[in-house]
């Protein structure tokens, strides 16, 4: 195969990023754009120059490979018959809207011998992959995903919609057993939380506060893990890293009670020195697809394979059920799907 034959399932704000980049890349085939809203799909093929179709089944035969980026509530719908015709898939983040789906995904996936890989685009970001090695155990996390209302992904809450991205991050950081789930929620537009906050407590001690809003006044994508040498701070809109690295005085113990009072104005400079990491510049979504056909034409493993989106979904679920027995909101929330 010297040409990925692809096609695009989704003719919205991701799927029209998702096209352009395809049609950039020599090694991908743009068969077509698929949407059943024949304005969505004929502003995107009209702009990029690819042809457009209203049902997957018209380019049946014609394709190696797709991207879904269809509302979440689609996801397993769409893929399953693609799986089961031999397609690879990319799937944006949510895998599905729950476990038992993305469960069935993954099987079908590994019986088909195809990749399933899940855009988890977080992990591409170079404000977490420039860190990332450093990062071998963490004791406490605490992450800040805030956004205005969009009116894109109604039809998931926040925790699918924006906390996934942190729960993700925080599954990759550690192998160790989640003991311990605390959330809770509100319903301000609805009818799915937007406003959530969880805390994920870990058998090694590790503990995560995550919080996300999607009807917030200002946008923040941010997080800061602790270890025990130190911290990075990390901003993945700008993107940015600080790297604060205890001295080994201060991880020794040698400092005398008479010199505490006294390091008020040289604590940043002598004890807990502050870096600012240069990050070099990437297209996170770019290295996604770039990794996709690796995947396809090398077999190369993927960063976010179907079974690891799969239990982060699991983990979602968790966090949203204790949000659903500890409601603050007049409305009960309405499961996602």
């Amino acid at each position: 195969m010297t040409q990925i034959n692809i096609a695009v399932i989704g003719a919205g704000h991701l799927g029209r990023i998702h096209t352009r980049l395809l049609t950039e890349q020599s090694v991908y085939n743009v068969v077509g754009v698929v949407d059943p809203v024949y304005e969505a799909r004929q502003q995107i093929a009209g702009d990029l120059g690819v042809p457009a179709f209203s049902d997957i089944d018209q380019l049946q035969g014609h394709l190696d490979a797709a991207i879904i980026a269809a509302p979440t509530h689609l996801h397993h719908e769409i893929a399953m018959p693609l799986l089961q015709q031999s397609l690879h898939l990319f799937v944006e983040k949510p895998i599905a809207v729950n476990v038992k789906q993305a469960t069935a995904m993954v099987r079908a996936a590994q019986v088909h011998k195809r990749t399933l890989q899940v855009g988890h685009v977080e992990r591409f970001n170079p404000a977490f992959t420039t860190v990332r090695a450093s990062l071998t155990a963490p004791k406490y996390l605490e992450a800040v995903r805030t956004s205005g209302f969009t009116g894109r992904s109604i039809d998931i809450g926040v925790v699918l919609d924006l906390m996934i991205h942190d729960l993700d991050i925080v599954l990759n950081l550690t192998r160790s057993q989640l003991i311990r789930i605390d959330a809770i929620g509100m319903t301000l537009i609805g009818p799915h939380e937007d406003m959530a906050q969880a805390r994920l407590q870990f058998a090694d001690g590790f503990v995560a506060n995550l919080s996300a809003s999607r009807t917030s006044y200002q946008a923040q994508r941010t997080m800061r893990i602790f270890t025990s040498t130190g911290f990075v701070s990390l901003d993945f809109t700008a993107p940015s890293v600080t790297r604060v690295t205890a001295s080994p005085k201060l991880l020794n113990g040698n400092i005398e009670p008479q010199q505490i009072a006294s390091l008020k104005d040289t604590l940043f400079e002598d004890l807990l020195p502050i870096e600012e990491i240069k990050l070099e510049s990437s297209n996170a979504i770019l290295l996604e697809q770039q990794q996709f056909a690796r995947a396809i034409m090398h077999d190369e493993p993927v960063e976010v394979p179907g079974w690891q989106a799969r239990n982060t979904m699991a983990v979602a679920e968790q966090i949203l059920q204790k949000i659903e027995s500890h409601q603050n909101s007049a409305r009960p929330l309405r499961k996602a799907g």
